[in-house]
């Protein structure tokens, strides 16, 4: 087959491509006509193959780069992203993470305590014998937080920036 004859032959599938993705992008729907869908991934098949052949064969650029903005225009409309609106996060708080959090109480439940039981422990006591957090840390760390955190940086701050 040569060029002039396989664009004969194809043409007007592009032509009924290039009218379907046009049309399907003027109209602003959610969903397409299940024919429409099927026209437009049969085409979109069927002119990517066109591609291939045209490069592989080296039947020009022009035509390779009409063909290629055809597959990309019908790849925009078959892998459009879904419109997006506030509804989306509305229904996510109100529905999806509830339901979901109803369903994993359990593992919930079960993080919420491996967090908390060590935490109350280690304070507890901590509160009740302050000498283990010196043998937990070390003399030192405690020293460096102490003077990190301790009231004569909170004095020298109000002094700095006072009046």
């Amino acid at each position: 087959m040569n060029r002039e004859r396989f664009i004969r032959q194809r043409r007007s599938d592009w032509q009924q491509f290039e009218a379907l993705v046009s049309r399907l992008r003027s109209r602003r729907q959610r969903k397409w006509a299940s024919r429409d869908v099927a026209d437009l991934s049969r085409l979109y098949r069927s002119i990517c193959y066109d591609l291939s052949l045209v490069q592989s064969r080296e039947w020009g650029a022009r035509l390779e780069q009409y063909l290629n903005d055809l597959v990309a225009q019908g790849h925009n409309a078959l892998y459009r992203s879904a419109p997006r609106s506030l509804s989306v996060v509305w229904d996510f708080f109100a529905y999806d993470f509830p339901r979901t959090f109803r369903r994993r109480i359990g593992a919930f439940s079960l993080s919420l305590a491996l967090f908390l039981i060590p935490f109350l422990v280690s304070t507890l006591v901590g509160w009740q014998r302050p000498d283990i957090a010196e043998m937990i840390a070390g003399k030192e760390s405690l020293e460096g937080a102490s003077q990190n955190f301790g009231q004569e940086l909170y004095t020298d701050m109000d002094a700095k920036y006072a009046g």
